[in-house]
């Protein structure tokens, strides 16, 4: 099942202040990516319903970074609002495997810092890099994420 990129974020955020970890936008955006990245690199589908696109050859989903950008490079304090129209298309409940999966994304990557996120996200061969055209937001097809985090998990098993 696949779920809003805000939902996902919340959920995120929610782990982040229970442990006492601030999370800011661009961590929080590449902590969202980097689990759809792991998700669909060990076949269980797409996990967030919107594109990830290619912004200067950084991968971004629009929807958290709107959502959250006020807080730039501060940590972010408050969760952000589900719009009415994502929740009639689907309710914010996560299933009990995908919340398990985003526990221990949360347990692995909520404490690294914006450089270590960085690496992993826009590491040589992300596809960011590699659909990254001469304008604002080109979208990179889930096959180039799964592909690309594919490549990560057996080069670092």
């Amino acid at each position: 099942m696949s779920y809003s990129a805000l939902v996902v974020s919340n959920f995120f955020l929610r782990q982040s202040q229970i442990k006492g970890i601030g999370l800011t936008t661009p961590q929080l955006n590449f902590i969202v990516y980097i689990a759809h990245g792991l998700h669909l690199a060990n076949n269980k589908g797409v996990l967030i319903d919107e594109p990830v696109e290619t912004w200067n050859q950084v991968p971004v989903i629009r929807n958290v970074y709107y959502s959250f950008e006020q807080y730039q490079t501060n940590p972010i304090e408050e969760y952000c609002a589900i719009p009415f129209r994502v929740l009639y298309k689907k309710p914010p409940t996560i299933e009990l495997t995908d919340l398990n999966f985003l526990n221990q994304i949360s347990e692995k990557y909520c404490g690294f810092s914006y450089s270590q996120l960085s690496s992993i996200a826009c590491g040589p061969g992300n596809p960011a890099e590699l659909f990254n055209v001469k304008k604002h937001a080109a979208t990179i097809p889930s096959e180039a994420i799964k592909k690309y985090f594919k490549s990560l998990i057996s080069a670092n098993p």
